[in-house]
């Protein structure tokens, strides 16, 4: 889809990394941007940035929990009341919990991240695709992680790895199901590899519920592909949505590490016992 100075784009994560370079990129075309963020004031701060670099785009800032589905449904209502629609949909909000065996991470840390991660980006289909399927117009960027095509070395991310396969899964079946709908509504998948943001940091924002264990270090996942920047791995998932793409891989070496990983897969399969 080609991006126009006339379209709204909404990016939830914008507080930060990946988020803000994409609502940064939005409004430097002269876009209407809408950041959408669980922090605050983290939100506001980012909302200053943004408006003291382009003083005359559109600029709007609302605090939500994706995870909550009635606060997104609010968030689409006083966004369409605002701008009349949505044009670019960027499902980009994500966290990621304590480093620690599947069997060991407790029932909260995974009802938060998968609540995140995955509810975050059904509540926002749900509130906002509606109204794109109706004018048969619009984008879907959905933001995963390489995590959804291989695994990363070392382990430790179980429900971070379950909620981004959940994210390219639920992404190819829309996919499909706009094709007939509203063909012309695209969907992309961000895969980002290693990016240099907070997301490591988001423990900051994780939940103390009753008997949950204490926040655990910031985990240290072992990627053989080199980080790159935010800004970088914005400007990759802009230009997948211009050229319409599916799977946006950002990182160099990512492209082996899901080629080595499917390879593998493949060799499985050819070992597995042929059934009549």
């Amino acid at each position: 889809m080609r991006l126009a100075e006339d379209q709204v784009a909404l990016v939830t994560g914008a507080a930060s990394g990946i988020g803000f370079e994409l609502a940064s990129q939005f409004l430097g075309r002269g876009m209407t941007v809408v950041m959408v963020d669980v922090e605050r004031p983290a939100l506001e701060q980012a909302r200053r940035r943004l408006a003291a670099q382009a003083p005359t785009g559109t600029l709007e800032a609302f605090a939500a929990d994706v995870s909550v589905g009635r606060e997104v449904i609010d968030l689409a209502g006083a966004t369409i009341e605002r701008f009349g629609r949505v044009d670019v949909l960027c499902n980009n909000a994500g966290v990621v919990g304590p480093r620690l065996p599947v069997w060991e991470q407790s029932e909260s840390d995974y009802a938060w991240v998968l609540g995140v991660n995955l509810g975050g980006v059904i509540n926002g289909l749900r509130a906002f695709l509606p109204e794109m399927v109706a004018r048969n117009h619009g984008h879907v960027l959905n933001t995963a992680s390489v995590a959804a095509l291989t695994t990363i070395a070392g382990g430790g991310n179980g429900p971070y790895a379950a909620s981004k396969h959940a994210v390219l899964g639920l992404s190819e079946v829309l996919r499909e199901e706009l094709a007939h709908a509203a063909p012309n509504v695209g969907v992309s998948v961000l895969c980002p590899g290693p990016v240099a943001t907070r997301i490591r940091d988001a423990a900051r924002n994780r939940p103390l519920t009753a008997g949950a264990e204490p926040i655990s270090a910031p985990p240290r996942f072992e990627h053989r592909a080199q980080t790159i920047g935010a800004e970088r791995a914005a400007q990759i998932a802009i230009e997948g949505i211009e050229s319409d793409r599916f799977l946006l891989l950002t990182n160099a070496g990512n492209r082996q590490e899901v080629n080595d990983h499917m390879t593998r897969r493949w060799r499985e399969l050819d070992t597995a016992p042929q059934i009549a």
